[in-house]
Parts: C-alpha cells; structure tokens; sequence
C-alpha cells in the first residue's frame, strides 16, 4: 500500500488532488524564487541564488520549500513562529501584512539573513504563511557587509531586527522602512526588501487561487496530510537502514579574535524509525562570531539529511519530526545572548553541516543494500571576503565574493566527486560570472581556475577545488573583511581511509607592479607567476586594505575522498594527472602510482613495486598479498564501511578486515583500537596542507594489522582520543 494512498484516504482527499495539489505547493515556492532573481538587484540573488523561499501552515510548520539553500528549513519555521509568538496579539496579525526581522536568536541563521514573511488570509481567516530569505549585501554594523570580525557581542555586529511589521494591511509603513535603511549603507538593499515582498505577494496570490479553486478545507487539509506524508516517507526510509550510533568530529580553528580551537561533536543514533542527533561534547561558546544559534544548528544538520534521505521526498516540517535534536545551551552549536553570531552560517554551522554529511554517510556504509550513498564531505570550509568602498564609478559598494560556492563534491563509494562542483547547502547554488564581478565592482581578475591536488586522495578521488587571483582596478584602494576556519586543518573529510581535501588560504601580494604588468598585456596565471611580497592573512581579520598595484589571492577547500588510496585504479590516477587535477608526484606518494613521463603512461611494474613500498612503510614489514578470505565474504557478513565486516562465527560476532578476513575484535568494540594506528602530519594528504610541525592538527591513520588497509583516517587535535564513530547495534546470533 502507498503512503500517498494511505494518506489520501484518511483525509478525503482523492489521490489525483492530493498529487495536483502538492505539485502546486512546489511549483508556487518555486515561483517565488524567480520572482526575486527577476526583481532582485543583487548578484548574490540574481547570479548565486543565495535565498530561500517557502509556504507555512498558519501555526508557522513549513508545507513546502524551494529547492534553494537547504540550510534554512529549520531556520525559516522558527523564524515564522516568532512572528506569530510576538506579533499575534500586538501588533496583530491581519491581511496584506508584511514582517521582516534577521534575528539569529529568534529563526535567522545569521543577520545577512533578512526573512520577510507574510500572512495568507482567505475570506478572513487566517489559512497559512509565504516567506522568503535573501542574504543581503548590507545589514549595517561596524563592518561593511555585516560580518563582525572582531565582535564580542551580538550587539556590536549587524542591525539585529526582532519582527516588526512594516507593511501594515497593504501600505508600506514609511518610518520604519526609513530607520531600517537608515542603517544600511547600501541603497539597493531596498530593492531587494520589496524583491522579497513581491515573492511573497505571488505566494499570496497563488494560495488564494488554489482556495477558490477547490475549496479552503481542501486546501488546508492538503497542507496539513502533506507534512505527515514526508514525515511517513521518511520513516519508511529510516527503517530500510542499520540501527547503531555514528559519530564525527569536526573543528574551527579561530573563533574571530583569537587562533582558539573549537570542536563541534554530533553522535547521531538511529534506532527504528528515529533518529537523535547529539551535539553535547561541543565546545562551549565562543567569545567570537562564529556560534550558531539553535536554528543555525537545525540548519546544519538538514544539509546533511535532506539530500541524503529526502531527495524524493517534500521538504517540509514533517522531515524535522522524526529527529530528535540536542544542542545544550552555552556552547558554539546553541550560544546564550550576547554571543556574536554573525558568521555562523560559514562556520559553526558549516561544522554542523560537514558533521552531518559524515555520520549519514557512515550510516549509510553499514547497509548492505545502500552502501553506495556514502559519501566524504563536501567543500568543507570557505573563506569569506567582504569588499567596500567606492567603485570605479565613485559610488558605494559592498560585495561577499561569492566564487566560494564552487567547491569539490565529495567522493562516493562507487565514483570520484565532482570538480568544483558546487555548494552542498543548496542544489541550485551557483558560481558568478566574472564579467558580473568586474562590470559592478574595482576589480580585474588574473585568473579564477580549478586547482590540482585539492581534492582528497582516495580509492575514489574527492572533487577538486579552485583558486583566484585579483586586483584593485580603478580606484587607489579596495577595503576587505576576513572570516574562515579551516585554515590550519582541512575540514573536508575523507571516508574509510581517504584523505581531506585542501584547506584555505588567502594571500596578499604586496609591490608586485601589477600596473607594469598590464600595461605589458599579461598578468600571472599562478601565485608563483605573481612577483612581490608574500603576506599570508590569518583566518579572520576585521580589516585589510588591498591597494592599486597588489594582487589578493585566495583558495578554498576541496573535498574528500572515499577509500584507501593506494586501492585506486591506476589507470584513473594517470587521467587525473594528464587534466591537471593531480600532480605526478602526488601520484607516486599518495597513491602508490608511477607514471612514465616520456610515454605518459602506467609503469606497472614500478606501481606494483611502490605499492608494496607503501604497504611496507605502514607496517614496518613485508606484506603478504592475500588473506584468509580470498576475495570471498561468509554469508550473512555485515557492512561496518568500506573494508570492514560484522561476521557471526561460531555463535560469536566479530569485526574482520574485508579484505583479508583479519579479526580485530568483538562487534561492538572499537576495531581501531586493534588496528595499526599512526600519527602523520597533515601534509602527507597532499601540498596545500600545513607543513609546519607546530600545527595543533595531524592525521590518525588505522591499518588492517595483516594487509596493511587503510581503513580509516581521523583529523583531529594532537592527543584527542580515538573516535568511535561507527558503533552498530549488537544483536545476538
């Protein structure tokens, strides 16, 4: 029996209606969505789609979202249901009103984050919500763009708008959208405001149609059976996957004032149709901006559900109902007022995000039907740079150089991610034109590509990342706001033995005659072509300034990569080095792979012969190729990831290597702790990983003792416990 079916009938609705009718649901968020690239004057609208946009039940539970970023699902519904908590009785709630508000603590992810909301009333009552989110170029605060380096509490970062009505029955309540512009450099932020307003108009529009269409009952109770389908749906998903308790570690590496280490833990357990997500373990708050609040955690944690479980699925509240979520108060992942919070959505809960990814993708390699959906982190870290001042026609600008969108796609069990790839938050996520950034803002570009090696290594290769280099061009002077993690460590995890993809990094080239250069017709292709003075920026910095005659340059994170290296097909590793996405000597190190030169081809002999050296140097010994399995697994064996195996054997179960039938122990005892285990710097997984020996990071790599896999690799803080992050649910035989 179908779920649709089985929902349509316990509401009257005839399943034709329903099907129509949650089709319109989709089709009118996405109508709102283009409503506001077509409207907007803002590239991180028009060209990007940074936004979000979606319908609510008239108690504030989200029907249906666009396919834009994911990270607002959770954010949004809260947002909404703090305008009905403090608007309901004053100001009220009545037809043609608006309501703007950008709070973190009350439903945004971060003040950028401007939601506008409206109520959607037919034949006077009340019957359901519209609303939209854009990241805005301006929110007011010490610094342009809203992005409070520097900040130590939430008051010193951005204009922070609890809801507020302001546009009352109809008409535009004109001082408030005064005061509210008022403290906003950017003009054009009003364009977009009424963008957002027209969205939802459509929205309105659109919903009172469908009531007048086939009745307000109908209408409403479609609404209500449409959350309880995707909740259905995904429990019916959840029940096909193995119960057990997956964990990950992920970490930031300044917090906006000071180089400090922050970790954000998620143990999610599954059992049955349930899921707990479990943040305690976190660290506690941050005297910077980079905490989440509690919506900006739910956020994270969608992007990691959504595409995995619900890709077929409507978005909507009824895929929130099956997750139980524990963020405790006081840390980065749900931070007390006055916490700063206004990076959050790059990094805390971007953290969230990668950890999410992770503990589905382990869950995901315990199945030995859906195996193939495990997945290593995508991009998992962004330096974000503000541009302001005056551009090359005199007037204001800000801009967050959105080219960071582009990050590597994480590998899977059965193929290399996608390069440069996109964004994970959101499906329709995009990369600018440089044409856009160069008509609109003082810069010229010297070269924006992909990047070889930033991909992590694996037996599946994680996508790779990019990099770009520009000047100021037409003004004497471009000011510039910093904010990154993953500067120190890479945050795109590898899975079951792949490496990280890259880290960070943003560069000035100081005296380095850019105008002799263009004067000369050509610029440097490369950051080495790029003659000057060096000056490596730290992970945030409140203000820089970039003068005429310097170049900036910047790379972002790659992704990881699935899988033991050395167990990758060689003849893949030799594609990747004749497209320029891996280097030959990264080739020979990482994955045991010799290439010939002259003839630009395989030497097997001397990629068998380095492979074994490989092996060897894991174990401090000779490797017998082999096992005691043959390639063959007992039947019954049970996925624990990529090369390894629950195995019941004479009435007791025990994890086996998958590829040589070694035991390391119980079921359900850490096997790491029976592996081989050794700590190597963060730059054996490829060139741009930090080098330095003083690095608080390193790589912990566990061996099969017997055929010397790799079978997983933990990037962690020097001296932190082994992490167990794939405990199943033991069962008797």
């Amino acid at each position: 029996m179908s779920t649709a079916s089985s929902a349509d009938r316990r509401t009257g609705i005839d399943p034709i209606t329903f099907e129509v009718l949650r089709h319109k649901m989709w089709q009118i968020t996405d109508e709102m969505g283009m409503t506001l690239v077509h409207t907007s004057g803002s590239p991180v609208v028009t060209e990007v789609m940074d936004f979000a946009t979606a319908i609510f039940t008239a108690d504030g539970e989200i029907v249906s979202m666009g396919a834009y970023v994911m990270l607002h699902l959770a954010a949004m519904q809260l947002a909404v249901k703090s305008v009905i908590e403090e608007c309901g009785d004053e100001p009220g709630i009545e037809p043609d009103d608006l309501f703007i508000l950008n709070d973190p603590y009350r439903g945004a992810l971060h003040q950028s984050d401007v939601d506008i909301v409206a109520p959607i009333h037919y034949d006077g009552e009340l019957i359901g919500w519209a609303g939209c989110m854009c990241h805005q170029l301006d929110v007011g605060g010490i610094l342009p763009g809203g992005w409070g380096a520097g900040a130590t509490e939430v008051y010193q970062e951005a204009l922070r708008l609890s809801p507020i009505k302001f546009v009352e029955r109809g008409k535009l309540r004109r001082d408030i959208w005064n005061a509210i512009l008022n403290n906003i450099r950017l003009p054009e932020v009003g364009l977009d405001f009424k963008a957002q307003i027209a969205a939802d108009n459509v929205a309105k529009k659109r919903l009172v149609d469908l009531c007048a269409t086939y009745g307000v009952d109908t209408v409403k109770e479609m609404m209500n059976r449409l959350i309880d389908y995707s909740e259905i749906k995904l429990r019916e998903k959840l029940l096909a996957l193995p119960d057990g308790t997956y964990r990950h570690v992920d970490y930031e590496d300044h917090d906006g004032l000071q180089p400090n280490i922050y970790q954000v833990v998620l143990t999610m357990t599954k059992k049955g149709d349930q899921l707990t997500a479990d943040f305690t373990g976190t660290s506690g708050q941050a005297p910077g901006f980079i905490n989440c609040t509690y919506a900006g955690t739910w956020g994270g944690f969608c992007v990691g559900l959504l595409p995995a479980l619900c890709y077929d699925i409507p978005w909507n509240a009824g895929l929130m109902r099956p997750v139980e979520l524990i963020a405790p108060e006081g840390t980065v992942t749900n931070p007390k007022v006055p916490a700063p919070v206004s990076m959050a959505s790059v990094a805390t809960t971007w953290t969230v995000r990668n950890a999410s990814q992770a503990v589905f993708s382990k869950m995901f390699g315990c199945s030995n039907d859906q195996w193939q959906d495990a997945m290593a982190v995508w991009e998992g870290g962004i330096p974000v740079l503000v541009i302001a001042g005056l551009n090359q026609f005199n007037e204001p600008y800000g801009y967050l150089i959105m080219d960071i969108v582009s990050g590597g796609c994480g590998a899977t069990a059965t193929r290399d991610g996608v390069d440069s790839a996109g964004d994970a938050n959101g499906p329709t996520l995009a990369m600018p034109n440089i044409e856009t950034h160069e008509a609109v803002y003082p810069i010229l570009y010297a070269f924006r590509r992909q990047m070889r090696d930033t991909g992590g290594p694996g037996k599946f290769r994680g996508g790779v990342s990019c990099e770009e280099m520009f000047t100021p061009y037409g003004v004497e002077r471009v000011h510039m706001t910093t904010g990154a993690h993953g500067v120190e460590l890479p945050n795109g995890a590898g899975i079951y033995g792949g490496y990280p993809g890259s880290t960070n990094q943003v560069v000035v080239i100081h005296e380095a005659n850019v105008n002799d250069m263009i004067k000369a017709g050509r610029l440097p292709q490369s950051l080495s072509e790029a003659k000057g003075v060096p000056e490596v920026l730290p992970a945030c910095l409140p203000s820089k300034w970039i003068t005429n005659g310097e170049f900036l340059y910047f790379r972002w994170e790659g992704a990881g990569g699935y899988g033991d290296p050395i167990d990758r097909d060689p003849g893949a590793v030799l594609r990747d080095v004749v497209n320029d996405l891996v280097f030959p000597e990264c080739a020979r190190d990482i994955y045991g792979v010799v290439i010939d030169p002259d003839r630009m081809a395989v030497d097997a002999s001397a990629t068998e012969g380095r492979r074994a050296e490989l092996r060897q140097e894991r174990l401090g010994r000779a490797v017998e190729s082999g096992g005691a399995w043959g390639g063959e697994h007992p039947q019954g064996a049970r996925r624990l990831g990529e090369y390894l195996r629950s195995v019941v054997t004479g009435g007791r179960s025990v994890v086996r290597c998958a590829k040589c039938g070694h035991a390391y122990g119980p079921t359900g005892e850490n096997p790491k702790l029976h592996a081989v285990v050794k700590e190597r710097p963060l730059s054996v997984a490829g060139p741009y990983h930090p080098a330095d020996e003083k690095t608080r990071f390193c790589l912990r790599e566990f061996y099969c003792p017997e055929c010397a896999t790799r079978f997983e690799v933990e990037v962690i803080r020097k001296g932190t416990p082994v992490i167990f992050d794939v405990e199943p649910l033991v069962t008797s035989s």
